[in-house]
């Protein structure tokens, strides 16, 4: 039994997540024990209208198709469990390797780090590291704010440097946007 269930959805995360039919068969599957859905989106989800998302979705009509699996999830989160989150992502990209001694401090320090922006609904964009990725889907998991809502998170750009209360406060600031 699981508290919480992460979903990698195929639309965010490629080969390997899951398909949008699947998404909804394991939905039903889950044991009542469940009290928490995490799934993993991708970027431009609302935004297929507006470049460069609108080029993305011209063929094939991959961003409708992840819209069509967040709303199928939320219903059926909805309905069943007493909590949900969407987390959306642009492309992941691999963080450089690190020896397995270190790869708990590597994330540990993505996770206090101010590098990483984060926005209700779907208002970034960018790629991000795996491990900076990971370290905001372990924040969301842990934290209340994230209960029941949508957000985006992506590199901090140069045009938003961090806030200053942020050196010592890591993500916490930007969980309270």
């Amino acid at each position: 039994d699981a508290d919480a269930v992460l979903v990698l959805s195929e639309g965010a995360c490629g080969s390997g997540g899951a398909e949008p039919k699947a998404v909804g068969r394991l939905l039903k599957a889950l044991p009542a024990r469940t009290r928490r859905l995490l799934l993993v989106s991708t970027h431009g989800v609302d935004r297929t209208n507006a470049l460069p998302f609108s080029m993305e979705n011209m063929f094939g009509g991959k961003l409708d198709k992840q819209r069509a699996l967040e709303q199928e999830a939320l219903l059926a989160a909805r309905k069943a469990l007493p909590g949900h989150s969407i987390a959306r992502f642009g492309k992941l990209k691999p963080s450089p390797r690190a020896s397995s001694s270190s790869s708990s401090a590597s994330a540990s320090a993505s996770a206090s780090s101010p590098s990483v922006e984060l926005a209700p609904g779907d208002a970034l964009s960018g790629e991000m590291s795996t491990a900076d990725a990971a370290a905001v889907l372990v924040e969301a998991l842990r934290r209340p704010e994230s209960v029941n809502a949508t957000f985006s998170a992506a590199p901090r750009s140069s045009s938003s440097p961090p806030p200053a209360a942020a050196a010592g406060a890591g993500l916490d600031d930007e969980w309270l946007k």
